[in-house]
């Protein structure tokens, strides 16, 4: 027994007054405490424990018959004597009757139940209680509360019947028990019956939660929201699980908050746990608080029932500092802890239960306050309550839990690595334990690996890195069932690692440790693979192989007789014809000589290698490149076996075998046979035709083999032999070429020396002089280009070419060649001096070549080529002009046009060439098409060059930078991951010593960066460490360390803002400053240092409150905006920046002036209207200007948000499609709107906040509603702009309702066929924004006809007016700056209503309710949905309500709603106490929904025809889930014969949308699903889903009326962009139905006939003609109709009414 589960000492016990006749004021203050305990859904088998004279205090809910219960008068059931006290408990206890202590025997007693459900004590069978049935929870009753019972004795109510309660030794242990009912709350029922079988979810439980009543008051206090005469069926509290141990899953730091963490039973919970779990709010903490100080205040020091109340009030006082963070709270519950533990001396039963108590208040205001002073406490109390609970007692593993968690919070505070050993200590004991858990020790597996990994982060060991992965393995968690997880994915995991340990050993210089537990690896891996596993065969192949290589290690027989077993099996398992069947071959016989070789007596074992090694040669044919492989193993074999045995056909089969392994025979065999020089000439031969078949296939040995020959024929060609200039020529260009594959650099010394040999042989007037020329040229390029101790290289390839340029009899074309690499040389040279006398001569280089190429010469797009880099170095410079860079272009542009004469390499060239100046055009003008030309010139670029190429990497980085520009523009997620992984590639095509990783290094780290702003990826430190380490590649002089420098700056200052170190932001001002350095006065990138370091200045200022810093960050930024002409796109940064700056603190010396904050907004209008800066760069400026000006309370406000709501509409033109302009305004666009009709509001300006709604919200249904627009009286006024306009609208239409791409969609310009996804994607961009830019020429020239200025402008007030002139519109704005209602009623102006409790957080706290509760599997989840109801009444509805009865508006009127933000998704129309005699929202008005109040104008717009007899089409998908749906269409198809049906396999989306056209009227019976990509939501036909994307393509003119009776129809995107309002309901509007029934969330089944049948009663009341317009009355009628039949509120409250 548990301590607090001891018995009161008689002694202990107070009386006061007769011990049968009355009961004390203390013991009827306690009684008081007594709750309730009920369930509203079964009336049967209930006992009732009533008090004397009074109400219902307490009722039971057994399975146990009570007939055989007699009546008696029985004494006072609160006063038992003392001795039949310890009698009664002596023997209930007693072990002597067959029944181990402490067990309790479910047919020999029922139960009381405390507070919460716990169970307080079992009552023995002698009270007449026969039934052998067990206890059965969820049957728990409610004995009607208030009820009263004739004065006298105790009774017991069975079913309604009041039974005295018996006279006998029952009474005297019903009063003992009666009187620990308040004072020892057990946990044992909570942990048996909390969650009885695996089967039964703890949700399915349902309790009432008991509350403590007035002192001295028989009256109990009721639940809130529950009056004294309310029926307690119609209110219930759910028990929920109490929160788990504060570290379980959890190796961060600070365990989250209750509400965060996941649901877990412990059986170290405290009462705490559940009066958490049962209170809702700090107001019900404090009720109680105020009973336990009552209680206190009763009790005196030396009574023992003190330690109970105070331990209690410690916990309530706990919780409620939970809800409001009061610290006087726990400081309180502190106090009465050390107080309940002072109480408790040496030896005291509850002794370890306060220190345990008083050990987690101290770890709870630790995480408040973070003061060590608690933690050090904390562990304190644990280890004394440790020290309390030795080794076999049953509570240890509780104390060793708490005393781990303390630890761990203590090593995450300092970052020590000291209490690990401890910890893991403890965390190791607490699994030897028996789980303390219903989940296992799976939780507790997880705190020693968060150990284990913690510790690893720290010391960095590599043998804990080991060990930590095999507890990984061997740990791995339970999944919840008890069942493990597949026993093959563990053996995956297994495998994996014994593959990297086995890398690591190989590259660790054969680490004997690593190789070991790789082969554990395998064999944990193999016992996870049994007999007939299909995937045996591969752990017994990796085990093999290992344990081959261990025996090579070690020389262990044992592992070489295993390696060999187990190839063995794994050979059977892989039978002829298997894909691995050979290299299984080949590792046995290996494994099989080696093994000979140990002992060479076993002649079985080689003759069985040559077998196997002959099998496998046989399955590697000819141009298998393993081939050579078998080949090796067969001749070494054979050269084996020769060794042994001497047999000279063993040697003849080794040679034969080998020389098939080479290229060329061997040299000594043809040195016998033949001359030297021709010897050397075969070789020479064999070499270039080896070259020539490398060049063709790209085998690299065949490369070798080349080389290897090249020198065998050198050897033979000595000093002054004929022909040894041409082996040196050739070995220079097979070393060169062998280079740039392999970056051997001795290959490339030697392919230099070999070079100036051969020039040396080949003088001016050889005829292969300048072809040798060029070649060492290039060698020299290369290794002086990875190589920065060789700095004479390139000055020796200038100056070569120099002299051959100077030699008088060279011809044109040689001359042309040598202009072109001089060209280069000066190009590389001024990329790495920065020196514009380089530049400078190679531009009259150029210009020379250019006048030796005439048009069509075979060079002279390579001369473009070099003349256009020229120019545009030039350029960006600074020197240069804007002309520097069209001319550029139109040189690169040239050079491409020449097709025919420009080979596939050189086209990949002048391709990245005119990408790149595209791009620099781009950044300098911001015009669009400059950048989409650059990219599609980067991807052409990629098609011409093959996988590995080292210059896809050039291509890779610029074709990344470019995408991140296009970001900028488009705000699409996509390019920023195209644009990561192209800068990944690009670094993995440039490893460590290839001379341009730099600028990979470069680009990754920006691509990161860029990710990481964008969405919220932990990036940073990669990005610091790819920056240092291009830095470091990087020569002193090299001018790209400038904008190194900067982009390390801007890292530091992003750390900073992370982690708040002040040292970071002054590295980042010291690394701007020396970027300054780097540029002169006229280049754009010095404009950008300048601002960045003005900005990281005007960060320490707002850290550290310097005013220099502040005036040095204006005077920076100031000098940024003098670097860049006024259109330059990097200007509105600067302009935002400097604005920001001027605001940030008052001027640098003395009062601000007053023009500085009207500076500052004037820069930031200029931002915001920056023409040269993409759109969502003008509209992120602007959310800095309304930031700025809300916070400054500027005049501007207002004219900022009219702008970022133009700019909003704007930059959909760049998404493509609705699914990316749906992401881009869930992104950039969620409460804009909002937010601007809050600002209006605040300025009283109700119709300016209804106008911004309008044109902010449902932007998607705006434009695609705008390329349907009616044109009759365009086309009168002029057509040929009415058919213009048509056909853009159409074309746009099509391409923007293409909601994935398509690799094969054709241009529209060019109608090609692209194979390229992102290609295709790409023309889909710039045909969208070019169809957009051509929309909005159109709109504009018909703005300017008469009669037209406002066509398609946003929809001014005194049109939306128009909507309230017969109706009540009540629209609810949401903000996260204040809430209210705006209602329009007829003509009077709008009235606004204030809802101050209705914040942003509480409503989203709402849904997040309301949806859980909805998500869940609880038969009556009425009961979680009500509160949500309540605050939506109290906190919306309720003022509207008020303000909806002081304009007048009747009882049941009809009144539309027009909910935003998070309102969108929850059911106003149901909001209500749901109380009795509270009338509740449904009860006052018919309620129907508008997504705007456009949509409704559009809705009642052009009803020219009377109400008639529609034509119906009622549509049924029956499955085994909907076993009502045909019922429902029965009822519908009972209307009349205007109805045609679609059922089963007649109900295809395409057979729908056709019939669609012929009905006005419609009936859906099927499954609805709401995707997380609203526009992919569908319905569920026959054969495929009828999505919301196929809906919103039809035309429906003829639509009026659609019931849907489906599921998640009108659900909204609550976490994407709300306010677009994008579901299945729209899209049928959208389409052309006037009015919509559809649900919010899943349709219940058994309802649907009977609320057909009541809707469609109402809708066809009489003969003749329907009108959709009276769907809102029907549905609300169908609504009271099924409540009055006892329909559950979950159950009807989804159902809405949409439209007119």
């Amino acid at each position: 027994m548990a301590p607090n589960d001891a018995p009161r000492p008689p002694n202990q016990h107070r009386h006061s007054g007769d011990s049968r006749g009355g009961i004390s004021e203390y013991d009827s203050e306690r009684s008081m405490l007594c709750d309730r305990l009920y369930d509203p859904d079964e009336k049967k088998d209930s006992v009732g424990i009533i008090e004397p004279g009074g109400k219902a205090l307490r009722q039971l809910s057994v399975s146990a018959s009570l007939e055989q219960a007699q009546p008696f008068d029985a004494p006072n059931l609160l006063q038992p004597s003392i001795a039949d006290t310890d009698t009664a408990f002596k023997k209930r206890r007693d072990p002597s009757d067959g029944t181990d202590d402490g067990e309790k025997t479910r047919g020999d007693s029922f139960t009381i139940y405390d507070e919460g459900g716990v169970t307080v004590e079992d009552f023995p069978r002698e009270l007449g209680m026969d039934s052998e049935e067990p206890i059965d929870r969820e049957k728990i009753v409610p004995l009607p509360i208030g009820d009263s019972v004739p004065h006298g004795p105790a009774t017991i109510v069975k079913d309604s019947k009041v039974v005295p309660y018996p006279d006998n030794l029952g009474h005297m242990l019903f009063s003992f028990f009666w009187r620990l009912l308040t004072r020892i709350p057990l946990l044992l029922w909570l942990w048996l019956c909390g969650n009885p079988v695996p089967s039964k979810k703890a949700g399915n439980m349902e309790e009432a939660m008991e509350v403590e009543s007035k002192a001295g008051d028989h009256q109990p206090l009721l639940l809130p929201g529950l009056e004294k005469d309310c029926d307690p069926s119609s209110v219930s509290l759910h028990l929920t699980m109490p929160p788990p141990s504060p570290c379980i899953f959890d190796s961060t730091g600070i365990p989250p908050s209750t509400a965060e963490q996941p649901t877990e039973i412990n059986r170290d919970i405290s009462p705490e746990g559940i009066t958490s779990s049962l209170l809702k709010s700090a107001e019900e903490f404090g009720q109680l608080i105020e009973s336990d100080r009552k209680l206190l205040a009763l009790l005196p020091d030396e009574d023992p029932a003190r330690v109970d109340a105070l331990l209690r009030s410690s916990r309530h006082l706990e919780h409620r500092f939970r809800f409001s963070d009061d610290m006087e709270d726990i400081q309180e519950s502190i106090t009465h802890a050390r107080h309940a533990l002072a109480a408790c001396p040496a030896g005291h039963p509850l002794r370890p239960s306060c220190l345990r108590n008083l050990a987690n208040r101290h770890c709870t205001r630790f995480r408040k306050s973070r003061q060590i002073d608690d933690l050090v406490d904390a562990i304190k109390y644990h280890r004394d309550d440790l020290s309390l609970c030795p080794v076999g007692h049953p509570e240890r593993a509780d104390c060793l839990k708490g005393l781990a968690d303390a630890l761990t919070m203590q090593q995450q505070h300092s970052g020590s690595g000291d209490e690990f050993e401890e910890i893991i200590e403890y965390r190791l004991e607490i699994l030897a334990l028996p789980p303390i858990s219903p989940l296992g020790q799976s939780p507790d597996r997880h705190n020693l690996l968060s150990a284990l990994h913690s510790r690893l982060d720290i010391s960095g060991n590599l043998e804990e890195l080991v060990n930590f992965t095999h507890v990984n393995l061997d740990l791995l968690p339970n999944q919840p069932g008890g069942d493990t997880i597949p026993r093959r994915d563990k053996s995956v995991a297994y495998r994996y690692q014994s593959r990297t340990l086995y890398e690591r050993f190989l590259l660790s210089g054969n680490q004997q440790k690593l190789l070991e537990h790789a082969i554990k690896c395998d064999r944990k891996a193999l016992d996870l693979r049994p007999e007939g596993d299909p995937r045996r065969d591969e752990v017994l192949y990796d085990l093999s192989h290992h344990l081959r290589e261990s025996y090579q290690l070690c020389g262990r027989k044992e592992d070489l007789e295993e390696s060999i077993s187990c190839a063995q099996e794994a050979l059977v398992l892989r039978p002829a014809g298997h894909h691995e069947r050979v290299s299984t071959l080949t590792t046995l016989a290996i494994a099989l000589d080696s093994r000979y070789t140990a002992s060479p007596d076993q002649s079985g074992d080689l003759e069985e290698a040559i077998g196997l090694h002959r099998e496998a040669l046989n399955l590697r044919p000819v141009g298998d490149p393993e081939r050579k492989t078998s080949l090796t193993h067969l001749a070494k074999a054979f050269e084996t076996r020769y060794d042994h045995s001497g047999s000279m056909n063993d040697l003849e089969s080794a040679i034969k075998y080998k020389s098939q392994c080479v290229a060329c025979p061997l040299r000594d065999q043809l040195d016998s046979t033949v001359n030297r020089r021709g010897l050397a000439f075969e070789y020479n031969y064999q070499a270039r035709r080896l070259y020539d078949r490398f060049t063709d296939r790209g085998e690299m040995r065949d490369l070798e083999h080349a080389i290897e020959c090249d020198r065998q024929a050198l050897d033979l060609r000595p000093d002054g032999e004929p022909g040894r200039d041409e082996v040196l020529f050739d070995l220079n260009r097979h070393l060169t070429k062998h280079f740039t594959l392999s970056r051997r650099h001795d290959y490339l010394d030697e392919s230099i020396a070999h070079g100036r040999a051969a020039l040396a042989l080949r003088p001016s007037n050889h005829v292969h002089h300048h072809s040798t020329l060029r070649n060492l040229v290039r060698s020299l390029q290369l290794r002086w280009g990875t190589s920065s101790s060789r700095p004479g290289d390139l000055e020796e390839a200038i100056e070569i070419l120099r002299e051959d340029l100077n030699f008088p009899s060279i011809d044109t074309l040689d001359r042309l060649q040598a202009l072109l690499n001089l060209s280069s040389l000066f190009r590389r040279r001024c990329r790495h001096s920065g020196s514009m006398n380089d530049l400078e001569e190679g531009i009259k280089i150029c210009t020379e070549a250019l006048t030796l190429c005439s048009p069509g010469h075979t060079l002279r797009p390579a001369t473009l080529d070099h003349l256009s880099s020229y120019l545009a170095r030039r350029f960006n410079s600074g020197i240069g002009q804007l002309r520097d860079l069209e001319e550029a272009i139109r040189c690169s542009q040239e050079a491409l046009d020449i097709t025919p004469s420009v080979s596939r390499k050189d086209r990949e060239a002048i391709c990245n060439g005119l990408a790149s100046r595209l791009w620099t055009r781009y950044r300098h003008s911001g015009q669009l098409e400059h950048l989409e030309d650059s990219i599609k010139y980067y991807r052409v670029c990629l098609r011409l060059l093959p996988e590995g190429d080292d210059k896809r990497a050039r291509v890779l980085g610029n074709l990344s930078g470019a995408l991140g520009s296009r970001f900028q523009h488009s705000g699409q997620t996509g390019d920023l991951k195209e644009m990561v992984g192209h800068a990944r590639e690009a670094l993995s095509l440039r490893p460590a010593g290839h001379s341009r990783r730099s600028i990979s290094l470069n680009a990754l780290a920006y691509a990161l960066e860029k990710y990481e702003g964008q969405l919220g990826k932990s990036t940073l430190d990669e990005v610091l460490e790819l920056q240092l380490e291009s830095l470091d590649l990087m020569p002193a002089q090299d001018s790209r360390r400038g904008c190194t420098f900067d982009s390390l700056g801007c890292s530091f200052r992003s750390r900073y803002e992370s982690l708040g170190k002040m040292e970071d932001l002054d590295t980042a001002i010291g690394y701007h400053h020396d970027a300054l350095s780097f540029f002169n006065d006229h280049q754009p990138d010095r404009a950008i240092a300048l601002a960045n370091m003005g900005v990281a200045l005007r960060r320490r200022y707002q850290d550290a409150g310097d005013e220099n810093d502040l005036k040095m960050g204006i005077h920076r930024l100031r000098e940024a905006r003098t670097c860049l002409p006024d259109n330059h796109r990097n200007t509105l940064s600067i302009l935002t920046e400097l604005a920001v700056t001027l605001l940030a603190g008052k001027a640098p010396s003395g009062p601000p002036p007053a023009n500085y904050p009207e500076e500052a907004f004037d820069l930031l209008a200029d931002a915001a209207y920056h023409k040269a800066a993409s759109s969502l760069e003008q509209l992120k400026a602007t959310r800095q200007w309304i930031s700025s000006a809300i916070r400054h309370r500027h005049h501007s406000t207002s004219h900022a948000y009219s702008r970022a709501l133009a700019l909003l509409h704007k930059c959909l033109a760049t998404c493509p499609d609705v699914v990316t302009q749906q992401e881009f305004l869930g992104a950039e666009g969620k409460s804009l709107a909002c937010d601007a009709a809050a600002s209006a509001i605040e300025e009283r300006k109700a119709e300016m906040a209804l106008e911004k709604l309008e044109h902010g919200r449902t932007i998607l249904w705006s434009k695609l509603q705008g390329y349907r627009e009616s044109l009759y009286a365009l086309r009168d006024a002029d057509s040929s702009l009415c058919m213009q306009f048509e056909d853009v609208s159409a074309k746009l239409e099509h391409i923007t309702t293409l909601i994935e791409s398509d690799p094969k969609a054709s241009s529209l310009e060019q109608g090609e066929i692209h194979e390229d996804h992102n290609i295709a994607r790409d023309t889909r961009m710039r045909d969208h924004r070019l169809l957009s830019e051509e929309w909005d020429d159109v709109v504009d020239k018909i703005r300017k006809l008469r009669g037209f200025e406002d066509f398609l402008k946003a929809v001014p007030y005194s049109t939306l007016q128009q909507v309230a002139v017969k109706s009540v519109i009540v629209v609810i704005n949401i903000s996260q700056y204040r809430s209210d209602a705006l209602i329009l009623q007829g003509s009077n102006p709008p009235v606004i209503v204030p809802l101050p409790s209705a914040s942003l957080d509480s409503l989203h706290g709402c849904s997040a309710q309301l949806f859980s509760a909805i998500g869940s599997d609880d038969p009556d989840r009425s009961k979680q949905i009500t509160p949500v109801l309540r605050a939506l009444w109290y906190h919306v509805m309720l003022p509207i309500h008020q303000e909806l009865a002081l304009l007048n508006v009747p009882r049941m009127a009809h009144i539309w709603l027009c909910p935003t933000s998070v309102l969108c998704g929850l059911p106003l129309h149901a909001a209500g106490e749901y109380v009795r005699g509270a009338i509740n929202l449904p009860d006052l008005y018919v309620c129907s929904y508008t997504p705007t109040l456009s949509a409704l104008i559009r809705a009642r717009s052009g009803l020219i025809q009377p109400p008639c007899s529609p034509r119906l089409l009622a549509v049924c998908q029956p499955s085994d889930d909907l076993r009502e749906a045909e019922a429902e269409l029965r009822c519908v198809e009972a209307l009349g014969s205007f109805v045609t049906t679609l059922v089963g396999a007649e109900a295809t989306p395409e057979s729908v949308l056709r019939h669609l056209q012929r009905h006005q009227w419609t009936h859906f019976t099927c499954h609805g699903h709401r995707d997380k990509e609203p526009f992919k939501s569908f319905l569920q036909l026959y054969g495929r889903h009828l999505t919301v994307h196929e809906i919103t393509t039809a035309r429906l003119p003829n639509a009026e009326f659609a019931f849907l009776s489906a599921c998640h129809t009108a659900a909204a995107d609550t976490n994407g962009a709300p306010d677009e309002v994008i579901h299945i309901t729209s899209a049928l509007q959208f389409a052309g139905f006037r009015s919509v029934v559809g649900t919010l969330w899943q349709a219940p089944d058994h309802i649907g006939p009977e609320l057909a049948t009541e809707f469609y009663k109402y809708m066809f009341r009489s003969d003749g003609a329907a009108d959709f317009r009276d769907a809102a009355k029907a549905l609300s009628l169908a609504m009271q109709a099924i409540r009055l039949k006892g329909v559950p509120l979950d159950c009807w409250i989804q159902y809405v009414h949409i439209g007119a």
